[in-house]
Formats: structure tokens, sequence, C-alpha cells
């Protein structure tokens, strides 16, 4: 690329993270890759699992997913209960909060585009959801590998 005087400049090549995280930035959806995949193998290290393996997990299983939030819904009649929806890159998990694990959680962690939850698997027939017991923002300050920071928050929000 010339600059205004005619010299050449050279530009940095993103890296495809970054091109994701512009995407994401701009549009609030990538075409390309899904931002979890740049983290999943430092998430199976922890032993952390994919939407598409908790939703295969027996009833009662214990697990640990983490998703970028697409919603948070607190309806009116469901006595302080949020429902929380979270995509990874394999497809997306449905997380029951009650309303003690929702007050015990920092305000800030609430808000957070990526969160983790812990919990166990609830099947009712073919439905399944995570009802969590405990849920943190993704905490990506011991890593130095790819980091989601710059990642907005575009949840739909309805609480």
């Amino acid at each position: 690329m010339k600059s205004g005087s005619g010299e050449v400049v050279n530009l940095p090549i993103a890296s495809p993270l970054e091109d994701v995280l512009s995407d994401y930035q701009t549009s609030g959806l990538s075409l390309g890759a899904h931002p979890l995949q740049f983290i999943r193998k430092r998430l199976s290290q922890l032993g952390i699992v994919a939407a598409v393996t908790a939703c295969t997990r027996a009833e009662g299983s214990r697990v640990v997913v983490v998703g970028v939030v697409l919603s948070r819904q607190r309806p009116a009649t469901a006595k302080g209960i949020i429902f929380l929806t979270l995509e990874d890159e394999t497809g997306t998990m449905n997380a029951v909060v009650p309303k003690a694990v929702w007050q015990h959680c920092d305000a800030q962690d609430r808000r957070t585009p990526v969160l983790m939850i812990e919990g166990r698997i609830q099947r009712r027939g073919e439905v399944v959801h995570l009802l969590a017991e405990q849920l943190a923002a993704w905490d990506e300050s011991d890593t130095d590998g790819p980091s989601l920071v710059g990642l907005p928050r575009m949840s739909r929000d309805f609480c």
C-alpha cells in the first residue's frame, strides 16, 4: 500500500482471530470462524467441554462450558430464574441459572460477552439444558495463547 507521499507502507497482516474479532466488532457476527475455536485447545486442557459434547452427557453429569452469550432472559413468571443461551463453535447450550446463583455472581461478570458455567445436565425428552451451579466471566489473564479480548457484548438481554 502506498502512503499519501508515495512511499510504500507495509501493513501487518491480521491473524485469523483478529479478522474474526474485527468482524464481530463491526457486524456482530463472522462468516468465518467462531471466536471460541481459537481457544478450544486451552478450554479442553482445562476440562471445559464443547456444547455438542455437553448435550450428549447423561442426566446429572457435571460439566463446565464456555460460550458467547446470545441471550439473557428473566421472565416475570420465573421467580428470578435466568435463562441463558451460550454459543460456541459446535452449537448452542441453554442454561438455567437459579436466582441465588445469579445474585452470587459478580455484577460485572453477569454482563460479560463470554461466560463460563459449571453445572449439571438436565434432560426432559429431547430437551437438554445445564442447571448452573456457578458462573463467571471467562478469565484469560493466566494464558499467553489466543485471547478473546475485544469481543464485543452482542447478547439480547431481557432482564
